[in-house]
């Protein structure tokens, strides 16, 4: 499991994992009714779940290979720190709006930052 997003990753598994069956489920439903308008309404339901379950399967393989940008807000200001893709822990950025200095943290597989008192 890629190391500084391992909840985000979590919970975008179970969330994967849910349009898969939301898919099957609506195709299953549209095999079933006879109803043009319905079976219509279902298989375009199936289609949409698909398109979900490939967006998440995307950003999971991005996760997964660090080719995702690091980012939070600023809790001095509010404005975003971008430390970039593939960062290492230990690095630091000055936020481009108050000035001040964070550092790149993992906890738990999870990234988070601190302030660097100057």
């Amino acid at each position: 499991m890629s190391k500084g997003f391992q909840s985000v990753i979590l919970f975008l598994e179970e969330d994967l994992e849910f349009e898969r069956i939301a898919v099957k489920t609506y195709h299953g439903f549209a095999e079933r009714i006879e109803d043009l308008r319905i079976k219509e309404m279902f298989q375009s339901l199936a289609e949409d779940e698909a398109g979900h379950a490939a967006g998440l399967t995307e950003m999971l393989n991005r996760l997964k290979a660090r080719k995702f940008e690091v980012k939070f807000y600023c809790p001095r200001c509010g404005w975003t720190l971008n430390f970039g893709k593939g960062s290492q822990i230990e690095n630091e950025v000055k936020c481009p709006m108050c000035g001040n200095i964070f550092r790149l943290l993992e906890r738990n597989e999870d990234y988070t930052i601190e302030e660097i008192t100057q």
